[in-house]
């Protein structure tokens, strides 16, 4: 690591250091796992338990007679224990964009976030050298690249206030922006200290160039703090600045605005009724779409997709912008049905549309969009006879095959824990995952009967496989067949293990058949939960998901309103300390 470019930035190099030195890692999370298959529904664990070895949380409720576990009638709140969590580089990307109104999404480049379940998550490892390196080189820019404009950035005009007097209203207005609460008086006076070392050796400009530079490294920025109010007892709500970020950071992906920190200011975000009317207002918002397309893409694992190995002598129509073109597709169909549709799971998964540009319209042989936005977008109608709803769509069906052939083991895998919420062991190192040599005279489910037949493999890969032969129709691309080599394509699937077993012709049959599904709804209830606060379901969390699951279920299935439900969630306001 190098040392500051110039005195001036002493104070800024000081707060990096302090940072690697252990302070940046926050709280000890990893004290808080479960063991393996304990962590709610999802076998892997997610540091988002209570402390104790079985995954259940604060077993004695403390002594303030607070629920413990499902066991417990649901007449008290009750919530898990949430990791310390630090932004995901899209939320920081988001953040730098509404807070100094820079597009460069400097996060892209920075060390991969953390998944806990299928979202990002940065909550277990504690941060490298590297990390720190990055967020500096990302602080400096953008800070450079702020003070440029004055006029923008600044609440007022140094010249007719006066430039201490300027500098310091900055750092109270962007300060509270940036750690999403007003600042204290001793963090007034640091940034003030910042602002006088930067102007001390350069001009005003500097100064505040320095402001900017050490509140974008500051772990108040950084991360998500969840303290909650100072009262007794294990369980207690969080503050309101701290509601307003929980908030913000699930429905847009980003920092709270002026109206959100001005509602916490005046405590107005400590109702169910309260809570629920500021979700309506944000999902309104054109900042939600970025946030739900972010769900659907992490969600159906459509991730770098632009860099997957296709073999181009057999698609020579794959390329970066098709790939580019269907990760869109995911990110706006979502989108598009929750905000500007039905907004209904079924209409998720069973859709005659889709979002799409022309390049992708001609990928799926059908007309170009007629209405379409600055990116070239619009909705297009689907062939009926070889699309329906997300299941159909090409980006997550190409990002779940292989290089010359497709997967039926990707793509089952992804149903089963995705769509069901039934989490699947990881396979011992012994097991050869090599896919069956391509054979043009038969179809993939005769060449995948072999995992069946292998006892090692058949415990697991009977409940994969017979889903994944489902998607037969969709090639290592997504692009639709009617021919597997030589022979005809055998799509017949089978669901097993849930509410809708039996057998189904294809991928729109499944997608019809799950969209009927008390099991996948429930999932999906688990799944914007899980996005929406950073960890996996826990014990002390049943009453809670019981009433987010409700109001979904009463509404049809609206994913909108399952959205706002879990805004006036206790999940949203409540937060369960950490045994120390």
């Amino acid at each position: 690591m190098v040392g500051p470019k110039n005195p001036s930035e002493g104070a800024v190099w000081l707060v990096a250091a302090a940072l690697v030195s252990g302070c940046y890692s926050g709280v000890d999370v990893t004290a808080q796992l479960p063991t393996a298959g304990t962590a709610g529904d999802d076998g892997a664990g997610d540091g988002a338990s209570g402390g104790d070895d079985d995954g259940g949380g604060d077993d004695d409720g403390g002594d303030d007679g607070e629920p413990s576990g499902p066991d417990d009638a649901c007449g008290q709140p009750d919530v898990a224990v949430a990791p310390l969590r630090r932004m995901t580089r899209e939320q920081y990307n988001n953040t730098v964009a509404h807070l100094l109104g820079d597009t460069t999404r400097p996060a892209s480049s920075f060390a991969e976030d953390e998944r806990l379940g299928a979202f990002a998550s940065n909550a277990l490892a504690t941060v490298s050298v590297l990390a720190v390196e990055q967020y500096m080189g990302a602080a400096e820019d953008l800070a450079a690249a702020a003070v440029e404009d004055l006029d923008t950035l600044l609440p007022c005009t140094p010249e007719t206030m006066g430039e201490d007097a300027c500098a310091t209203e900055f750092i109270v207005d962007f300060g509270r922006r940036a750690y999403r609460r007003p600042l204290s008086a001793d963090e007034i006076g640091r940034a003030q200290a910042l602002f006088e070392s930067g102007r001390d050796g350069g001009e005003f400009a500097d100064g505040i160039r320095l402001v900017v530079q050490g509140i974008l490294q500051s772990p108040n920025f950084l991360y998500h703090f969840e303290y909650g109010v100072d009262e007794p007892g294990d369980l207690v709500a969080l503050q309101p600045y701290e509601v307003a970020s929980r908030l913000s950071y699930f429905i847009w992906g980003s920092m709270p605005d002026d109206a959100l920190l001005d509602a916490a200011e005046a405590g107005e975000l400590a109702t169910t009724e309260e809570l629920e009317a500021q979700a309506y207002r944000m999902l309104a918002d054109e900042k939600a779409e970025a946030a739900f397309g972010s769900f659907h893409r992490q969600w159906l694992d459509v991730h770098d997709l632009e860099t997957a190995s296709k073999d181009p002598e057999l698609f020579a129509q794959w390329s970066t912008e098709l790939a580019e073109a269907m990760t869109t597709e995911t990110e706006r169909f979502g989108s598009h049905v929750i905000r500007n549709d039905d907004g209904r799971m079924e209409t998720l998964l069973t859709a005659s549309y889709t979002v799409a540009n022309a390049e992708l319209a001609a990928f799926y042989g059908v007309a170009p969009p007629t209405e379409v936005d600055e990116d070239g977008f619009g909705i297009v109608e689907l062939d009926p006879g070889e699309r329906a709803g997300v299941l159909t769509q090409a980006g997550w069906l190409a990002g779940h095959a292989h290089a010359d052939q497709t997967s039926p083991v990707f793509r089952g895998i992804l149903v089963r824990e995705q769509m069901l919420c039934q989490p699947l062991p990881t396979p011992p190192d012994t097991v050869d995952d090599t896919p069956p040599d391509i054979d043009p005279n038969a179809t993939a489910k005769e060449r995948f009967e072999q995992l069946l037949e292998d006892e090692a493999c058949a415990g697991c890969h009977i409940q994969i496989n017979p889903i994944g032969f489902g998607f037969e129709h969709y090639d290592a691309v997504g692009a639709y067949r009617e021919m597997d080599g030589n022979v005809a394509v055998d799509a017949v699937g089978e669901l097993s293990l849930t509410d809708v077993d039996g057998e189904f012709d294809g991928a729109m049959e499944l997608g019809e058949r799950l969209s009927q599904s008390t099991m996948v709804a429930e999932c999906m209830a688990k799944q914007w939960s899980r996005f929406a606060t950073g960890r996996i379901e826990q014990d002390q969390d049943t009453c809670a998901m019981d009433d987010i699951y409700a109001r979904f279920e009463e509404s049809d299935h609206n994913i909108q309103e399952l959205i706002v439900g879990i805004a006036g969630s206790d999940m949203m306001r409540l937060v369960r300390k950490a045994e120390q």
